[in-house]
């Protein structure tokens, strides 16, 4: 029998993980304390808001290829999900965007104070979800791996803040940033699937893959936002490849150079996930080359 996740099943498990999360949010709601209400109508608003899960997918996808349980699958894909838009909530926060997926960002619609409480119920909720997981004797190396990449985030994004408004011309500052603050929760689903399927040595292969896909959507998602991220004169919005290339000297050549250089990454990623044992990295093959097409 088979592992490998088709279309059908792998819309099952997620809409099971997205009643998993639901719960966990959910989880210590007092209907007679007003703020602590809010705070989950907040963060079910966000949750409810979409987004593509390509953790939760990537989790779902290499972790029934390594022939985890459903319940264990389901584990890894919640807890990164939820790490995931715990970031997205603090970021959309300190960035001070008004919209995320068509939708008012939570501090817009609820405040500053209940984003901050929103984005900490999700990282409490990640490690609820994680306590799910029935391999006990992988359960504290999963808990450290999460909290490793937890705190890969939390650089990059500080790495991030101390940039703006100056003109980077560092690309290797540049990848830094990407690696942490992207590539660190594209790799955890795929790390956490490997170290709870006993298959540690394979960890090491999959973070590379994973990023240089993150390098390579960063880049792709920057030509698009140039002009947002250029910001109106008092200096750089975002630690941006084009404007990093440009600061660099390379001038009017800098959309070329980005663009020749994310594909490099992409198809990099494509060519490492396909290696991956038992088909584990078909899904991060298939964005991969999905995003080449874009680029």
């Amino acid at each position: 029998m088979s592992n490998i996740l088709t279309h059908e099943s792998s819309e099952v498990l997620l809409k099971k993980m997205e009643s998993r999360m639901g719960v966990l949010i959910h989880a210590g709601a007092m209907a007679d304390r007003e703020d602590v209400s809010e705070t989950v109508t907040a963060a079910s608003h966000h949750l409810g808001s979409g987004g593509q899960r390509v953790r939760a997918r990537l989790a779902l996808h290499a972790g029934s290829a390594l022939g985890l349980e459903a319940n264990d699958v389901l584990s890894i894909a919640t807890t990164v999900e939820l790490l995931h838009n715990a970031s997205l909530v603090h970021d959309d926060l300190q960035d001070r965007e008004l919209l995320r997926r068509g939708m008012k960002t939570i501090w817009s619609a609820y405040g500053d104070n209940v984003a901050l409480c929103v984005g900490d119920l999700m990282i409490s909720a990640a490690y609820g979800s994680l306590c799910s997981f029935g391999i006990l004797q992988y359960l504290p190396d999963l808990i450290t791996l999460v909290h490793e990449r937890t705190a890969m985030v939390i650089r990059g994004q500080c790495c991030e803040l101390s940039a703006k408004g100056h003109r980077v011309n560092d690309f290797a500052f540049y990848e830094k940033i990407a690696i942490a603050k992207s590539g660190s929760l594209i790799s955890l689903p795929l790390e956490m699937a490997f170290l709870g399927s006993g298959m540690k040595p394979w960890i090491e292969k999959a973070r590379s893959a994973a990023e240089d896909f993150a390098i390579g959507y960063q880049i792709a998602d920057d030509i698009e936002d140039l002009e947002r991220d250029a910001g109106d004169g008092d200096g750089p919005r975002s630690v941006n490849a084009l404007l990093v290339l440009e600061a660099g000297g390379h001038g009017k050549n800098s959309p070329a150079i980005a663009r020749e250089y994310g594909l490099r990454r992409l198809r990099s990623s494509a060519e490492a996930a396909e290696k991956l044992p038992n088909g584990s990295g078909s899904y991060l093959r298939d964005i991969s080359l999905a995003l080449c097409a874009r680029l």
